[in-house]
């Protein structure tokens, strides 16, 4: 599916950008993983005129479509790794410009990951709030004073 980290890139950003409408200035998707070649969260946002506005990029003109899009993250996520156990990164941010030009930022988010290794039925994941679990779950982050009660 794709040949070169050229063909992931464009993928990414055709698929960016035929979700945005036709005027905007910057827009930029994140991405968590939760599980590679199985699961990932996707969310946007583009600006135009100095606000923010959310979009789906598996949605064109409100209509929900099949994209290349979670592959070619996971493609992405796989040419990165040194071996099969490697975890490079496990929260991506793909910004992109309305001139064409583009940036990736990677991290790995120690929060996220004992998060994401939780099961819903441990005692741990009953004590996090939707409010702390949106937060793991942002680009940001929890913030660095927070009290990680799971850190010991």
């Amino acid at each position: 599916m794709f040949n070169s980290l050229e063909d992931i890139y464009y993928c990414i950003a055709q698929n960016i950008i035929n979700a945005l409408p036709d005027e905007w200035e910057h827009a930029y998707l994140d991405v968590i993983v939760y599980e590679v070649d199985h699961s990932l969260a996707m969310g946007g946002v583009y600006t135009y005129r100095g606000e923010e506005i959310f979009f789906d990029v598996e949605c064109v003109d409100g209509v929900k479509i099949i994209t290349n899009t979670d592959k070619a993250f996971f493609e992405l996520y796989k040419n990165m790794q040194v071996n099969s156990s490697d975890k490079p990164w496990n929260k991506c941010r793909f910004e992109l410009e309305c001139d064409g030009e583009f940036d990736l930022k990677f991290k790995f988010d120690y929060d996220f990951d004992w998060y994401n290794g939780l099961g819903c039925d441990s005692a741990d994941f009953e004590m996090l709030s939707y409010e702390v679990i949106e937060l793991i779950e942002s680009w940001e982050g929890l913030p660095t004073d927070f009290n990680r009660f799971w850190v010991k």
